[in-house]
């Protein structure tokens, strides 16, 4: 019996030891899946959290923009009255008007004068003489009706008020009545500042009543003192003043944003609790001000939210941001549920495969099995793929031609009316009857048209390459003189960029070649403007040399001894390089490198032009380059040169110094006069802004030259003088002819 007992033991312990090892995988399965929830959803709250921090963040910037820009308008108010002697009504209007139609959010403009009691009578009979005849100093009683404003030391009444529609209860209110206002008004007036009053109801035609604000700018008599606050209230004028209603502010300020399930709170820190909310934005509706308790505002104190106090003239105003259920269930992802869920998943299997390793043995070899017949499956799939690949290649390779026939094509028709335009440009502006805006409208079409022109050849060039039709007219060229044109137009790009500009020559170099000098002149500067675009420390190095040259040998057609001369052309920079994969696509068509310094401009069609049109010349391109080593691009291109000079003819050079010598006479007026000019680094800067067009930008550095020494005064006049008829060009002629 005591026998049969212990083997009984030993069976149900033997039974027990063989399903430890299940329950302890199915134990460490269960913790770790629980465990690696929990931390992928505290990581997914964290990523939550830090979005809506960059949310709120916007929101609040936005808000600060809004109020920042209105308060910039009614400084320029400010400076209005602070250079004219009077302004009328009729002046303020216009002066506000694009403003105000620009910014819904203001409530009103207006123009509240000092008005001692002795001249309320002159002040009320000129607003009737100006059309209001109705128009006297009034307040508010207790019963909320407008009365006229009893007598007293002071008056501060609205005087100019625009838009005057819906606002006309606003003329002739005396904010002095108002004990808010008023303290605004004296704290502005001391201070010499802009102060904001505390919120308050704002009196409004055409709505209910409404919390909104002011903005008090105080403006004193010109040419008086105002250094202390006993001068400051003895030289008040009056006040300029901006109304703003709060919901139009906070609406108008998001108005583009639309932070969909963030609700946004405005608090007036200084007021008590129940009355401290202002105004509440929500993702869905708008919401007016309310009642706030105290355990309210410690709600929303609760959990995530974001508060920043805004200094809005003088008042402090908290907002507060909180995200709603929709913000951050649109941000919840199955990510923590599918890790734990597949953690399980792994428990399960394991289970299975610890209970029944047999059985898990015989579905592997099956799964092993079922593995190589997909495999082998797949490997007929993918010959077949590969043959059809090769098919659509050849077709592909079709399609590319017909497509680039047709572009070139086309390309040349969208020319012909392009160099219509430019050309009756050119025709108008040498029209003596264009007024000033008229000739900067022609500018800016001849300008656009340009650059729509030199894509669209670029864009021909490519095509034209492509569909075999591009055509090399080589002429005899004077070599040097290419080549230095070439250097001073990167040069002046390479000194803007501050980085530095080498060019080296071999003194072997041939006089002159045979050669297309505006495809070679066109490779070289593309290349060139690649390295300066792409280098951001150190410099560029542009080396020209001479590798071989052959035996002589008598042209066939002329019978005339000719020589072919291997050069090599070669661009190094120390800019950002390139890794195997990109060279591997630097010359293919619409390919752009990624500059970490920023955008890059540029179609991405240079070097694909570039590596065609060496090749159609002749020539061979290779580059050399690794990542933060720079890039070194060498063309061997073989020209003919000539061992005799009786040979060399330069008639196309000759033509270039006729159109030189126009241009000079063009300007002889402005190159003949005695000048002296500024700095290198102050003219490269001026170059750069005539390039950009901007010419208030210029004409304010030209106003510093000549305040910072007399000496400048010829240089400044000569812009000035062609600033005034908007001859841009020839203002970027006259600075770089100094650089």
């Amino acid at each position: 019996m005591n026998k049969n007992k212990l083997i009984k033991t030993l069976l149900n312990l033997q039974k027990t030891v063989h399903s430890l090892p299940l329950a302890l995988t199915i134990f460490t399965g269960v913790m770790f899946s629980l465990l690696t929830f929990m931390g992928t959803w505290n990581l997914e709250n964290k990523t939550i959290e830090k979005e809506f921090e960059q949310d709120a963040t916007d929101i609040v910037s936005l808000l600060q923009r809004s109020l920042d820009k209105n308060l910039q308008q009614l400084e320029s108010i400010v400076g209005v009255y602070a250079a004219s002697e009077k302004v009328t009504r009729q002046e303020f209007r216009t002066f506000v008007k694009p403003y105000l139609s620009n910014h819904s959010d203001i409530q009103a403009l207006e123009w509240i004068p000092w008005v001692p009691h002795e001249q309320r009578a002159a002040y009320e009979q000129a607003a009737k003489q100006e059309g209001f005849p109705n128009f006297k100093i009034i307040e508010q009683n207790p019963q909320g009706e407008l009365i006229k404003a009893k007598p007293r030391e002071e008056y501060f009444p609205v005087y100019f008020v625009e838009p005057y529609h819906d606002n006309e209860t606003m003329l002739g209110f005396d904010l002095a009545s108002n004990s808010v206002s008023l303290e605004a008004l004296q704290l502005s007036r001391d201070s010499g500042k802009a102060i904001a009053t505390p919120p308050m109801i704002l009196m409004h035609k055409s709505t209910q009543h409404q919390l909104g604000f002011l903005i008090l700018w105080p403006i004193y008599r010109q040419n008086t003192p105002t250094n202390s606050v006993i001068s400051r209230r003895q030289n008040l004028e009056g006040f300029a003043s901006s109304a703003f209603l709060i919901g139009d502010v906070v609406d108008r300020a998001l108005e583009y944003l639309q932070p969909r399930g963030i609700d946004v709170y405005l608090f007036h820190e200084s007021a008590p609790t129940e009355e401290r909310l202002l105004y509440t934005y929500s993702s869905s509706t708008p919401k007016a001000s309310k009642d706030l308790k105290e355990e309210d505002f410690a709600s929303l104190r609760n959990g995530l939210h974001h508060t920043v106090i805004l200094d809005v003239s003088g008042q402090k105003w908290l907002i507060l941001s909180k995200p709603n259920s929709e913000y951050i269930g649109s941000r919840r992802t199955w990510y923590p549920w599918t890790v734990s869920l597949g953690g399980l998943l792994l428990t399960i299997l394991l289970a299975i495969y610890i209970s029944d390793r047999i059985s898990a043995v015989a579905a592997l070899l099956e799964s092993e099995r079922q593995l190589e017949q997909r495999v082998e499956q797949r490997t007929v799939e993918l010959h077949k793929a590969k043959e059809a690949a090769v098919q659509a290649a050849v077709q592909s390779e079709a399609a590319n031609r017909a497509k680039s026939t047709f572009l070139a094509n086309i390309t040349h028709e969208v020319r012909t009316p392009l160099n219509g335009i430019l050309g009756y440009a050119q025709i108008l502006k040498q029209s003596t009857n264009l007024t000033a805006s008229d000739k900067k409208g022609i500018d800016i079409i001849e300008q656009c048209g340009s650059n729509l022109l030199s894509l669209i050849n670029e864009i021909l060039d490519l095509c034209t390459i492509e569909a075999d039709k591009l055509e090399l007219h080589s002429q005899t060229v004077d070599f040097g003189t290419l080549l230095k044109d070439i250097v001073e137009i990167c040069q002046v790009k390479a000194e803007q960029k501050g980085i530095s500009y080498s060019y080296q020559a071999n003194s072997r170099l041939p006089r002159a070649i045979n050669v297309d000098e505006k495809r070679l002149r066109q490779v070289l500067i593309n290349l060139l403007d690649n390295g300066i675009k792409f280098t951001e420390t150190g410099g560029v190095t542009f080396k020209v040399s001479v590798l071989e040259s052959r035996k002589n040998a008598k042209n066939e057609t002329t019978n005339k001894l000719q020589q072919i001369t291997t050069i090599r052309f070669q661009v190094k920079d120390t800019g950002i390089g390139m890794n195997s994969e990109q060279l591997s696509k630097l010359f293919l068509p619409f390919e752009k490198l990624d500059n970490t310094s920023g955008y890059v401009e540029g179609t991405g069609l240079g070097l694909a032009i570039t590596q065609k049109l060496v090749k159609i010349m002749g020539g061979e391109i290779n580059v050399e380059s690794n990542p933060g080593q720079g890039s070194i691009f060498t063309i061997d291109l073989d020209v003919q040169t000539y061992p005799e000079s009786d040979q060399i003819k330069f008639t196309k050079n000759q033509q270039k110094i006729v159109d030189i010598q126009e241009q000079n006479n063009n300007s002889i007026s402005v190159k003949t006069t005695e000048i002296v000019s500024p700095p290198k680094e102050k003219l490269v800067y001026l170059y750069d802004l005539a390039m950009s067009g901007l010419i208030n930008d210029l004409l304010e550095e030209v106003d510093q030259l000549e305040q910072n020494d007399e000496i400048f005064i010829p240089f400044s006049q000569a812009i000035r003088q062609l600033s005034e008829k908007f001859q841009i060009k020839k203002i970027r002629e006259f600075i770089k002819q100094y650089l």
